[in-house]
């Protein structure tokens, strides 16, 4: 469970539930409250209302960490596997796999998008496709 707090009142706004197992990333964006779990879904929050907008599936295992950047969500794996999704739409973009990847560092950082990993790394060139390298 998760609790979207007023840091001014003090007053606990909203409690976001739906993981079935322990949350273990947080991303906010101003809008969104985007939840990654050990039940291996990720959750995206609409923090006016509390309600989920969204679940997202496909990882096999832990979401182990996120990056948020406008709408566009990181997330790394313990299943080996980086994913890209759209918050807006609630679509996986791209999925990013290698044989022995595990993700020690994921981030947005400003543009260009770069995605950092132990085993490769993947930029996105002027179309704003994310390209992989190995």
């Amino acid at each position: 469970m998760v609790k979207v707090w007023d840091p001014e009142t003090e007053t606990c706004l909203h409690t976001l539930q739906g993981h079935t197992n322990r949350v273990y990333s947080l991303q906010f964006d101003g809008a969104y409250v985007v939840s990654g779990s050990l039940d291996t879904s990720i959750r995206v929050w609409d923090v006016v209302t509390g309600g989920c907008v969204h679940t997202l599936t496909g990882h096999q295992s832990l979401t182990s960490g996120m990056e948020l950047k406008n709408n566009i969500l990181v997330s790394g794996n313990a299943d080996s596997t980086v994913r890209v999704w759209d918050i807006r739409t609630g679509q996986c973009l791209h999925t990013l796999q290698g044989e022995v990847i595990h993700t020690i560092y994921t981030k947005v950082c400003g543009h260009p998008f770069k995605l950092v990993d132990s085993a490769f790394s993947a930029t996105p060139v002027a179309d704003r496709c994310i390209k992989s390298s190995t």
